[in-house]
């Protein structure tokens, strides 16, 4: 079972202490943006942890690349990341060709083992969607 906890980066601290075993997928990788650093030391702290790239303030820069703080943390942590949609009220899909574009060029500047982590392979093993 995975659990999508749309929250800021103090209630996954919360929710990992009393559910260490947790399998969390961390919508928007925090709510509000939290810091890099503090990304990076939550996922060394958790290694169930894993975050959803959405509407994330601060991951990429000018002409819609990966900013490198970014970069640094995808490829440090291949495995815990997954992109999303946030397709959750009904007007967000009008934008979904938009955003699918906008990974596509970040993930195109990644080694294509991660990007393939990144865009499809980590959120299929998590949930279990097998590649035919």
């Amino acid at each position: 079972l995975a659990v999508l906890a749309h929250v800021d980066d103090t209630a996954i601290g919360l929710l990992m202490a009393h559910a260490p075993d947790a399998r969390l997928v961390w919508a928007h990788t925090g709510i509000g943006g939290a810091p890099v650093a503090r990304v990076d030391a939550l996922l060394g702290k958790y290694p169930q942890l894993m975050g959803e790239l959405s509407y994330r303030p601060g991951l990429t820069c000018e002409g819609g690349k990966l900013c490198p703080e970014w970069r640094a943390l995808l490829l440090k942590y291949p495995g815990r990341f997954m992109i999303g949609s946030d397709t959750w009220v009904n007007q967000r899909w009008q934008y979904y060709d938009e955003l699918m574009k906008g990974y596509r060029a970040w993930l195109g500047d990644l080694p294509l083992d991660v990007a393939r982590k990144i865009a499809w392979n980590n959120a299929a093993g998590i949930f279990g969607v097998i590649e035919k």
